[in-house]
């Protein structure tokens, strides 16, 4: 495929939106509380890897597609763009994922007010 590999979410799940809306949240979001985020400018979608029990936090997020664990995600390498996708954040081997509830939040209908007061 170009150049991508189909990664199989096992340790973590991947949180799709659109890239305007991902792009967006992403502002939202303390640095410490980001993960990886895989943007695919072409098919203006953006994926964020969240923890493999995330789902249950992101269900009611309607601008979110959490897929299943097992879900093929088809990543480029680290360090360059490959098929039309990059990584804006990439993996760096830490374990770093992206906090459910600041990327919920974010996304969710209070946006930074909502995320003010919970963790303000």
């Amino acid at each position: 495929m170009d150049g991508l590999a189909p990664i199989h979410c096992t340790h973590w799940l991947a949180a799709e939106a659109q890239l305007s809306v991902a792009l967006q949240a992403l502002r939202r979001i303390p640095q410490r509380h980001r993960g990886p985020l895989l943007l695919g400018p072409d098919l203006d979608t953006a994926w964020w890897l969240v923890a493999p029990d995330a789902d249950e936090e992101l269900a009611d997020v309607r601008l979110l597609t959490v897929h299943p664990a097992g879900w093929p995600l088809h990543c480029p390498p680290t360090r360059r763009p490959a098929a039309g996708r990059f990584w804006l954040h990439a993996p760096d081997g830490r374990g770093r994922l992206t906090d459910p509830v600041h990327l919920a939040s974010a996304l969710g209908p209070g946006g930074p007010r909502i995320l003010a007061e919970a963790f303000g």
